[in-house]
């Protein structure tokens, strides 16, 4: 076998063990985030939406990363990573945590004094114990608005890592928006990813990513409005539908509504 015959077997080889390799992780993360059911998936093959007209002022976007790390501890046992979460300031002025209820598994097997802690870059903590949070569930379905965990705030926290959520509630679609991811990136530099959203609706907005990455542990991420600067849901699941890597919001609407039940936090 001639040199160049053999070099372009091995170059096939190895783009094609790439590609499998590239799908093959992005595919488990979308399992972690939770499967889609096949009626959505029409609804993620539409095309692009035109960008729409906002009347809200435009905002700024955070300059540090507002996205936080979600450590979950039980008794006796090391604190585990399981995901992301975000500050979120209410319209009364006070704060809650935000984060997923499919971050620990099946949530009525824990003990109640399992701590939830959200971590910035900079290590900053803000912790609560389960049994002062309100708790949602797992998504099963389309409906990612069951899927959520709200930690009490008792503390300060930084002004830096606390968002707020868009006046409207949610997205229009064709905006631009900016998903923090509470992966950290060294020295708390923002870990962000811009999309277009695609589709919304009460149980869920769903967004096109601009690129192609692996959302693993990033459940629980804010998603912000390139405009306003402002929250418009939460990253709760994640879809590939042909070339696009589409991710599934938890409305923030939706997010103020379960946070009633919360009872009064200060900061």
């Amino acid at each position: 076998m001639s040199s160049w015959i053999r070099d372009s077997i091995n170059l096939r080889f190895i783009f094609l063990g790439t590609l499998v390799g590239l799908l093959a992780s992005i595919g488990a993360a979308a399992l972690y985030f939770g499967l889609i059911y096949p009626q959505q998936i029409a609804n993620l093959l539409g095309p692009t939406p035109i960008p729409p007209t906002i009347l809200l002022p435009a905002g700024p976007l955070p300059s540090e990363n507002a996205g936080l790390s979600e450590w979950v501890q039980s008794p006796d046992q090391p604190p585990t990573l399981a995901g992301s979460g975000f500050i979120l300031e209410l319209p009364d002025g006070n704060l809650i945590g935000v984060t997923t209820a499919h971050s620990l598994g099946l949530p009525q097997t824990l003990p109640n004094d399992t701590s939830i802690s959200l971590r910035s870059a900079d290590d900053s903590i803000l912790t609560a114990l389960l049994q002062d949070c309100l708790v949602g569930a797992p998504r099963t379905d389309a409906n990612l608005t069951v899927d959520y965990l709200i930690l009490p705030v008792l503390s300060a926290v930084p002004t830096h890592l606390v968002l707020k959520p868009d006046p409207r509630g949610s997205a229009q679609a064709g905006e631009r928006v900016v998903l923090f991811s509470g992966v950290h990136q060294p020295e708390g530099k923002p870990h962000t990813y811009t999309g277009t959203v695609l589709s919304v609706e009460a149980e869920a907005i769903w967004v096109i990513m601009d690129s192609w990455f692996n959302p693993g542990l990033m459940s629980g991420s804010p998603v912000l409005s390139q405009h306003t600067g402002k929250v418009l849901g939460m990253a709760i699941a994640a879809q590939i539908t042909g070339s696009r890597l589409n991710i599934g919001l938890h409305p923030v609407v939706s997010i103020l509504e379960q946070a009633q039940g919360l009872g009064e936090s200060s900061r």
